[in-house]
């Protein structure tokens, strides 16, 4: 069985997505106004891949030293128009986010630890946090890895949140809401 379509909640995010490609609302903006609690999973997959767009540590537009390129111009445009469409989101589930950030803190603080224990009581009380951190750095790699593989086995990812070409086609063909500034592909 499918997720429902949150039809209302799609419309303004393909509205936020599309304002702030263009400069239009700062990051900020873009993550208040976000339809979250919506149980249509296409809206937090949105917002997760979108997320890999910006600097979320202070406010900005999209413009300027933050402008998209054409490629993620581009990617934007093919997001809004997914969140037109009344399609399913047939992704199997990722975390688009990932645990980049959260791993590097934990490796830093395991670092910072190491140091301790070497200076504090020698080589050996650093080795076992030594260990433990490659281990953990092995483990979120292939974690990550296999989440990877198994999303690109899912679909196109060329085309993402698509999952095949064909829609996209169709999408454009048929897109209800054709936005100035969306350029499409014939």
């Amino acid at each position: 069985m499918t997720a429902p379509i949150d039809r209302p909640a799609r419309d303004l995010a393909a509205n936020l997505i599309r304002r702030f490609r263009d400069g239009e609302i700062s990051n900020d903006q873009f993550e208040d106004q976000w339809p979250n609690g919506s149980e249509d999973p296409a809206l937090s997959a949105l917002k997760g891949m979108i997320w890999r767009f910006y600097d979320d540590r202070y406010e900005h537009t999209l413009t300027w030293r933050h402008a998209l390129k054409p490629e993620g111009r581009e990617a934007f445009s093919r997001f809004a128009l997914f969140a037109d469409s009344d399609l399913p989101y047939q992704w199997p589930p990722y975390d688009f986010v990932g645990v980049g950030g959260l791993g590097c803190f934990i490796i830093t603080v395991g670092i910072v630890a190491a140091l301790i224990a070497f200076f504090e009581f020698g080589w050996m009380a650093a080795v076992p946090v030594v260990i433990l951190l490659l281990w953990l750095d092995w483990r979120t790699h292939a974690r990550n890895d296999r989440a990877q593989r198994a999303l690109e086995a899912a679909g196109d990812f060329t085309v993402w949140p698509f999952v095949q070409a064909t829609d996209y086609r169709m999408a454009q063909k048929t897109n209800r809401l054709k936005t100035p500034g969306d350029q499409f592909k014939p």
